[in-house]
């Protein structure tokens, strides 16, 4: 990470991404000890100014941050999707493929021959999921 004022160099981890919400930066990589240790797992920074915050490490393996909205980290790992608690980083798998992220709902789709034939849209705030056809 680098702070553009003054440009100074901030390493936090190694083969993560990042995304803002709410005037704060979540980044989630794995991370750097030393410049020849990096643990196994992720950790969750939460980046507030120049203030950086460690949230929670896990021992996921290849994910990748989505999305994070109100206290949870919407994270894929492999094929499945993961809601993470920012506070505690427990960790609970939820049903939404793969989703595009507007606001407080996922949405994703289900085709046949190249045709949406469902829109699948998970209320993040509620926790419930909801199919329309298409058809």
């Amino acid at each position: 990470m680098v702070y553009l004022d003054n440009k100074e160099v901030v390493e936090l981890g190694r083969f993560g991404n990042s995304v803002s919400y709410n005037g704060k930066t979540y980044v989630y990589t794995q991370k750097v000890k030393s410049i020849d240790e990096i643990p196994d797992g992720y950790t969750m920074y939460e980046l507030n100014g120049k203030q950086i915050k460690e949230a929670f490490e896990t021992d996921d393996i290849l994910p990748s941050l989505y999305y994070v909205y109100e206290n949870y980290a919407y994270i894929m790992e492999g094929n499945e999707f993961y809601r993470r608690n920012l506070t505690d980083g427990s960790k609970e798998k939820i049903d939404i493929g793969y989703s595009y992220f507007i606001g407080s709902k996922a949405y994703s789709f289900n085709t046949s021959n190249n045709t949406i034939t469902e829109i699948n849209i998970y209320d993040l705030k509620e926790n419930t999921k909801e199919k329309i056809s298409m058809k």
